[in-house]
């Protein structure tokens, strides 16, 4: 069964839009590094302001020695995006991965780099912090 509904706002006004490229979005994943796992913290933030919206694939750049496997996240990602229906980013998003000395392969980000997409995107609120 199809459904036509998208949990998102399709567009954010130019007031909210210009708010976000104000804010810092923060989020801790994990990769494993020969046989140990490390914490990798995933810093967003949107740079400006599109036009028009822009497919993710094209919007988010993702900086921090991230290999071709995490590059390849924004592919998957955007994907799932587009069966989700979730509204192309009107902003775009720069994304660094700390830290930077430590080489960063494989899948294990792509979930954290979706929900970083969205909240730097506006589409999703910061999650809590929980010590």
């Amino acid at each position: 069964m199809a459904v036509n509904k998208t949990l998102f706002r399709p567009f954010l006004s130019k007031r909210e839009l210009l708010e976000l490229l104000n804010r810092d979005h923060s989020l801790n994943g994990g990769v494993v590094f020969g046989i140990e796992g490390r914490v990798i913290e995933l810093q967003a933030r949107a740079v400006s302001v599109f036009d028009e919206p822009c497919p993710w694939r094209n919007a988010v750049e993702i900086s921090g020695m991230a290999g071709s496997v995490v590059r390849e996240a924004l592919s998957r990602i955007s994907g799932a995006f587009a069966k989700l229906r979730v509204p192309e980013p009107q902003v775009e998003i720069l994304i660094n991965l700390a830290p930077a000395d430590l080489p960063k392969d494989g899948t294990w980000l792509d979930l954290p780099l979706a929900i970083i997409m969205l909240q730097a995107a506006g589409l999703l609120p910061d999650l809590a912090e929980h010590k």
